[in-house]
């Protein structure tokens, strides 16, 4: 009995830690590539809490330079740019 006791208790705390670091931390992320498997792993994204979309990078001419709200048809990816390479 005092075992089953403690194992509730453990996962308790581990719930309780893992919901507030949930609240507390964003991940910052940077998107690579925005073909159809990048543009489904953005919207996914977009989704979650705990992170945040802070840029977007893809080779194809016709997307740089592109909002990717526009590209995920999202308001809360509105105003990242799209570019060429990471370091612009």
């Amino acid at each position: 009995m005092m075992m089953v006791a403690d194992k509730s208790n453990r996962e308790k705390i581990m719930e309780y830690k893992y919901d507030n670091a949930v609240e507390k931390e964003q991940i910052n992320v940077v998107q690579f590539g925005l073909g159809p498997i990048g543009i489904s792993t953005a919207k996914t994204a977009l989704t979650k809490d705990m992170i945040k979309i802070v840029g977007a990078v893809d080779i194809d001419p016709g997307k740089v330079g592109s909002d990717l709200g526009q590209i995920l048809e999202s308001e809360s990816a509105k105003g990242i740019p799209v570019v060429k390479d990471i370091q612009e």
